[in-house]
């Protein structure tokens, strides 16, 4: 048999977190100083480092591969995440823990642009189908290859509700 566990809130504040204070702190400055697409960049600049290099070998694997390696690099992050296939072409990436819960209560917009790093480091569709934010016990991700473009079309990855 399997157990799930979740934690409370109570359970989560055990956990420490003493950066948020000081990096909201910071990222209110940037906002000040550049809007909120200052903060955006600051959160770009880290995921685009943190994919350097990768984004021509996550290219080459299969989609659950490639949701597999991202969800390794999320939990070493701190997100506690997990990827599992729902279909051929078709998986869902689930993080269990937000590691900046604080900050994106203050700057929900990263978990928008979270979602828009997810889609092109994945070169899929990616759909949040839960949010820790609105009440639910993960983050989760459906992530999609797309349709096949039609002959002289091209395809850029973005969030599915965009595509519509």
């Amino acid at each position: 048999p399997t157990f799930a566990y979740s934690l409370t809130s109570m359970g989560e504040a055990l956990f420490p977190r003493a950066y948020a204070g000081v990096l909201g702190d910071a990222l209110e400055i940037v906002r000040d100083q550049r809007g909120i697409e200052g903060v955006l960049d600051v959160f770009r600049k880290q995921w685009a480092a943190l994919t350097e290099g990768g984004r021509a070998r996550m290219a080459s694997l299969a989609l659950e591969e490639r949701t597999d390696r991202l969800a390794e690099l999320r939990t070493s992050q701190g997100y506690m995440a997990e990827a599992a296939r729902i279909r051929p072409g078709e998986s869902v990436i689930r993080e269990h823990n937000c590691a900046i819960r604080e900050v994106a209560q203050r700057f929900p917009e990263v978990c928008a642009a979270e979602a828009h790093f997810f889609a092109e480091v994945l070169v899929a569709s990616v759909e949040r189908e839960a949010h820790i934010l609105s009440g639910c016990k993960a983050c989760e991700y459906r992530v999609h290859l797309p349709a096949a473009p039609r002959r002289g079309d091209c395809w850029t990855p973005r969030l599915a509700e965009e595509q519509a």
